[in-house]
């Protein structure tokens, strides 16, 4: 606990909320910290990311938020942003996988945390300042063409910048992504794909 502080601390951002609360209660009776950015990683179970994405969007703060790649593709998702006149969420797509590190179990095998990677994970941000002007000079150092690309399995091997679903990379589109061939990519394929976790 606390290591996210520690590690935005260390890239220089020194005043970090991070604190072990009930994050919906705060929003209920309106107490909400004030801050610049909201940058998180939320649980997955429930109706977690649903409630958080609807929250951000209806927030004038920028927000950056770390989740499954499957998310893009979900109808909450849809439905929140496509009919949105204003630009779309940028999406940020690792290389590879993320390895997360998860507690041990309670009362089962083994001590101390495990690691897993069990999706590919996106990070999804809006409402940065200047955001896209900004972005758009960062990313003229990571080549991403507008089109889809659902021939090319080979992973990326830097960040990808999406500004459309159409523009993510095809090893980390999720199962449910109707650009995603529905047809098994056969074993050297497997290999390369594998490679990008």
């Amino acid at each position: 606990e606390g290591g996210t502080k520690v590690r935005l601390g260390a890239l220089g951002f020194k005043n970090v909320y991070n604190r072990c609360e009930d994050f919906y209660a705060r929003i209920a009776d309106g107490t909400t910290p004030e801050y610049d950015v909201l940058l998180t990683n939320p649980p997955y179970s429930q109706d977690h990311i649903t409630k958080l994405l609807r929250f951000c969007d209806e927030q004038s703060k920028p927000w950056v938020i770390l989740v499954p790649n499957y998310v893009y593709a979900k109808n909450y998702y849809t439905e929140m942003f496509d009919a949105k006149a204003s630009p779309r969420p940028l999406l940020l797509v690792p290389p590879r996988r993320y390895t997360y590190w998860a507690p041990a179990i309670r009362g089962g095998a083994g001590e101390g945390t495990t690691a897993t990677a069990p999706f590919h994970s996106i990070w999804i941000m809006d409402k940065l300042p200047a955001m896209h002007k900004a972005v758009k000079r960062w990313s003229q150092g990571v080549s991403v063409p507008d089109v889809v690309a659902t021939s090319k399995m080979t992973p990326p091997t830097t960040l990808v910048l999406c500004r459309s679903n159409a523009t993510i990379p095809y090893a980390a589109r999720t199962e449910a992504d109707p650009a995603r061939s529905s047809k098994r990519p056969n074993p050297r394929m497997r290999r390369k794909m594998r490679k990008g976790r």
